[in-house]
């Protein structure tokens, strides 16, 4: 299980994903990113999974996430 929390409004918003992602992710993480909209990890996952996007949702908040796979 890979734990992931963005800071966004005012608000924490906690995310857990389960599984690998046939090999691209390593469990067992707790990732703590400040400031963070959840669109860049949803674009993140996106890349993840073969879907090449720059950005996710609302055009103010593109790219995706360092450090999660």
């Amino acid at each position: 299980t890979l734990r992931i929390r963005l800071k966004q409004t005012d608000y924490n918003l906690p995310y857990v994903l389960a599984g690998k992602a046939s090999g691209k992710l390593q469990t067992g993480r707790f990732l703590e990113y400040k400031n963070e909209p959840h669109n860049r990890l949803l674009c993140t996952f996106l890349n993840l999974f073969g879907v090449p996007s720059t950005g996710f949702g609302e055009a103010q908040f593109p790219g995706t996430l360092s450090g999660i796979a």
